[in-house]
């Protein structure tokens, strides 16, 4: 090994090489009980990430203003066809979700596909949460 690694690699010696490794690190703890503290997530459907996400940090800074101002009660994200709107929409929920801002949940609905089948968007939010519900049980 050479180079950055080589010397990244050396920061990580925790035991001599040439003595035992079966040492105890932590011999003297007294016995206890293992909690999982772990937050629960919230509901969601989104989708898998965005693999190639860059340079979007100041539109989705303005979309997370938006979303945590409570005198807001939409947003419109619009450009042009192809620009990235529904990926750039995608990566800022999953960014809310997994520092846990919306104890509700966050979930994805596909207006153009379900706008054949409802009415409003209350409906298509609906349908949404059902299906997501019906998965899980």
């Amino acid at each position: 090994m050479s180079g950055p690694a080589k010397n990244d690699s050396d920061k990580f010696l925790l035991l001599p090489q040439e003595d035992s490794h079966d040492e105890a690190l932590f011999a003297n703890l007294e016995s206890g009980c293992l909690r999982n503290l772990t937050r629960k997530m919230a509901p969601n459907n989104l989708l898998p990430a965005v693999r190639m996400f860059m340079g979007r940090a100041i539109d989705m800074h303005n979309i997370i203003q938006h979303a945590l101002d409570v005198s807001s009660r939409h947003l419109l994200v619009h450009g042009e066809k192809g620009v990235g709107k529904s990926a750039l929409v995608l990566m800022t929920a999953k960014y809310l979700h997994d520092r846990s801002v919306f104890k509700g949940g966050i979930f994805f609905v596909n207006v153009p596909k379900l706008a054949f089948k409802f009415n409003t968007l209350p409906q298509m939010l609906l349908y949404a949460i059902q299906r997501y519900v019906n998965y899980l049980f």
